[in-house]
Order: C-alpha cells, then sequence, then structure tokens
C-alpha cells in the first residue's frame, strides 16, 4: 500500500507544500526535482515511491502534520513525551480493506495474523493500542509498565542514525554511532535504524490499569494484549526478595487489569542502575525471576524480553528459564555509545552516554538469536516448547516473512511501526507477492 494512496488528491497535497515552502527549500532537502514538483502540483502521475516518502519526511521533520490527511506518523518525536497523549491521527480512520489472514496459536491464544507492534513508546495507552489494533496489528505489546509512577528521560528521545554508521553495530558494540539531527529523513525506509534514550517511564498502577482495561476492550477477535513489566526496586535495595517481589506485584497488576500475556522486560539498554536492566544476562537470576512470576501468574502465559545474548549465554538463558516460561521476545534494542554529529553525547544527563540501537542495524543479530532459539527449541522437541517471538529490522512486510522462514512463530516491530503505520495492512494486502510466502490454509501452532 503506498503512503500516498490514503491522500486523495495528491495535486493539491503539493500545491498546499509549495504554497508553504519555496521549491528551492523542498528540492535542497529531498532531491526531487523542480520539474517533478511542478508536474505533480499540476495533476501529473505521482507514483514515484522513493519520492514521495521524501515528501513525506520533509513534512513530518517539520511537523506539518495538517497537510499530511490520514497519512500521519503515530508519534511526534520533537513534541513533549506525555504517556497520556493520543497517537497522531488518533481521530483518522483507518482504511477499510480486506485483510489476509494466518490464524496462528501462540501460547495457547489464536491470532488472526502472526504479526504485531513490540512494547515501546508507541504502545504507551490505551488509545495507541487501538490505534494499531484498527491497522491490522493482531499481536499487540502495552508499554513496559512499574508498580511506581517514573518520569521518561530529558529529550531527545528518540533519533536516526547516521546510514554510514549502521555498519558499526557489530560484537562487542563498542563503537561510537553517531546520531542526526531533525533535519534528516532516511532516504529508503528500508534500511532505517534509529536509536532511543527514554528510559522506561511508567505512570502509577492507579492510572495505567484501568487503561489496560480500555486497551483491552479495544481489540477484536484474533487479536491479543500483551503487557510488558518490569521490577522498580528501591535504589540501593539490591536484594534478590525484593526484585522478586516487585517483579510479581507488577506482573499480578497486569493480569488483574486484563492482559492476554504478561511479559517480562529482562533488557532495557536505557535505564543506567536499574537491576533490570541486562537481567538477560544473569542466567541463573532471571530463572528464578521466571519461576515466581509464572507461579503467581498460573494460567496467565508468561513471556520474557530478552537482549542480544550470544550462544552460550543464550543457552544458559533457556536451560534456567525455559520450564516457566511460554514464550521469549528477541530481541531488544542494542546498547552503543551515540554521539551527535559533532562528536558531543546526543542524550543529555547521567548514564546516558549508551541508547538503544534499533531497526536495520540490528537485524543480523536478531536472525542470530532466532535462529539458535530455533535450533534449542527443534532439540529439544518438548511438548511445552516456548514459542519464539522475532523482533529487531523490521521494516518491510518481506522482513517479516523472512522471521516466519526462520522458523519465528510471531514478529513485532516498533521502528517500522511509528515509519508507516501501515504496515501491517501492506503485508497482509501483499502475501502473493512476498518470497517464501509460508501462508497455508491449516492454522499454525505454537505452543
Amino acid at each position: 500500500m503506498p503512503l500516498f494512496s490514503l491522500i486523495d488528491d495528491f495535486a493539491a497535497f503539493v500545491r498546499a507544500l509549495t504554497d508553504r515552502y519555496t521549491v528551492a527549500e523542498i528540492v535542497h532537502e529531498t532531491g526531487i526535482s523542480s520539474e517533478q514538483l511542478q508536474q505533480w502540483r499540476r495533476g501529473g502521475n505521482h507514483y514515484r515511491p522513493q519520492a514521495e516518502w521524501l515528501l513525506y519526511g520533509f513534512c513530518v521533520n517539520r511537523r506539518d502534520f495538517d497537510l499530511l490527511g490520514p497519512l500521519l506518523p503515530a508519534f511526534d518525536r520533537q513534541g513533549p513525551l506525555d504517556l497520556e497523549a493520543p497517537p497522531l491521527g488518533d481521530d483518522m480512520a483507518p482504511p477499510r480493506v480486506p485483510l489476509c489472514k494466518r490464524p496462528t496459536t501462540i501460547a495457547g491464544r489464536t491470532v488472526n495474523f502472526p504479526f504485531g507492534i513490540g512494547a515501546s513508546i508507541l504502545t504507551r495507552n490505551a488509545r495507541a493500542i487501538a490505534f494499531y489494533a484498527a491497522r491490522g496489528f493482531d499481536i499487540l505489546t502495552y508499554k513496559t509498565v512499574r508498580s511506581i509512577q517514573r518520569d521518561p528521560h530529558p529529550a531527545p528521545h528518540w533519533v536516526f542514525i547516521r546510514a554510514a554508521d549502521i555498519a558499526k553495530v557489530t560484537p562487542p558494540f563498542a563503537e561510537r554511532i553517531v546520531g542526526e539531527d531533525w533535519q534528516y529523513w532516511p532516504p529508503d525506509p528500508r534500511y532505517a535504524a534509529m536509536a532511543n534514550s527514554i528510559g522506561i517511564p511508567s505512570p502509577e498502577p492507579r492510572i495505567w490499569q484501568p487503561d489496560v482495561a480500555e486497551a483491552k476492550q479495544a481489540l477484536q477477535a484474533g487479536q491479543l494484549l500483551v503487557v510488558s513489566v518490569t521490577a522498580s526496586p528501591p535504589p540501593g535495595d539490591k536484594s534478590e526478595q525484593t526484585l522478586l517481589d516487585d517483579f510479581v506485584r507488577v506482573a499480578m497488576q497486569a493480569k488483574e487489569a486484563g492482559a492476554d500475556i504478561v511479559e517480562a522486560n529482562y533488557s532495557c539498554p536505557n535505564t543506567p542502575g536499574d537491576a533490570t536492566g541486562d537481567l538477560c544476562q544473569d542466567a541463573e537470576l532471571s530463572g528464578k525471576v521466571s519461576a515466581a512470576l509464572a507461579r503467581a501468574l498460573a494460567d496467565t502465559p508468561l513471556w520474557v524480553k530478552i537482549g542480544y545474548l550470544a550462544e552460550p549465554l543464550l543457552t544458559a538463558f533457556v536451560r534456567h528459564n525455559r520450564a516457566y516460561i511460554r514464550g521469549i521476545v528477541a530481541i531488544n534494542t542494542i546498547a552503543m555509545a551515540v554521539v551527535s554529529p559533532a562528536g558531543t553525547p546526543l542524550f543529555p544527563g547521567s548514564g546516558r552516554g549508551r541508547a538503544g540501537i534499533s531497526g536495520v542495524a540490528i537485524r543480523p543479530w536478531a536472525h542470530e538469536v532466532v535462529r539458535h532459539l530455533v535450533a534449542m527449541r527443534e532439540q529439544e522437541k518438548a511438548a511445552n516448547a516456548f514459542a519464539i517471538i522475532a523482533v529487531g529490522g523490521v521494516n518491510t512486510p518481506q522482513d517479516i516473512y523472512d522471521y516466519l522462514n526462520l522458523g519465528a512463530d510471531a514478529v513485532e516491530t516498533a521502528t517500522a511501526a511509528y515509519l508507516n503505520p501501515y504496515l501491517a495492512i501492506e503485508t497482509r494486502l501483499q502475501l502473493s507477492k512476498l518470497k517464501g510466502d509460508p501462508l497455508q490454509d491449516s492454522p499454525h501452532v505454537a505452543k
């Protein structure tokens, strides 16, 4: 689904844009020729996806959302970060089109199509969940919540990274990555990568619990609400029991609010000093947390979200956790040092020298983890084998099917859901065009 197919009168859009900005300004920033812009003003054929994408970015970077009609990003990266704010375009009806299905049973729950959106600032409240649910995402993960209130880091929060630096994202992830300024827009969404430093902000449970319940009511049959949780032990309290108790507390609050599945966040690169930021790297302790959560949650399935783990660490993690979990979400963003184009720290404040890299830059490492998880699961052939929910570098419909063909049971995205809120619709309209399309008549089951 070309993005600009959502705008009824493309010529009127270009005329409004060129009335607001000079042709020279648009040409300078986008590289689109003045002849092309004049042709579009006169109503000439506009199907040039890359050029359209650059016009879209031109408007988004300048926050000219009024020009875009239904063609809006769901999140304003330059605006104030408000956990209660609805997504941009919340009042715009999504296109009504018949969507292909691939019924998949995961952790005993059936979804219409095994694609969703991971826990992120994009899924910060019920209206955001409803927004993506109405646009074909069937696995909706409510942003990580806590048992206490926690503010976000100060701005900036989310930036594109320099295309030339994508190749630097490689173990041991010790290179410095350059984050672009607000004027930058990636020339091709297939190769976009970003860095974020938001922290894990959360309202108090008295606020997020009724909002989770509202989010649950917004879903239709064949859609799943996953609620991501993390522990918030008091500063200085490194007691193992405190950690376990608070994880159980917030997980039960999520269950009581209506979560179909609870996802324990064992990896977040943007929480300096938090005991949970690197929990997935401690196989034994994470296993104890999973055991306590599984006992408390009882019939509510438990998923765990992990970061990049090389094979030995991943094997240890699975060995200590597999008896208690129904799914592994892999992988979270990868922490790396991020600087401005001038070489200074991009994200101000103590402990923010490193930020989470996402998008195409982490795809090879997410693929690696998924392949190892699939191999471990196949080797065990266990009746209660965990589901594998793949995340990382999902920018296009083909990326989704590449993960499914690796053996993942479902796929999630965040960066691409910001770049193109219609990615799920686009994917479900183009099944026949995708390589290795695994769509089958019989339901797919991941226990």
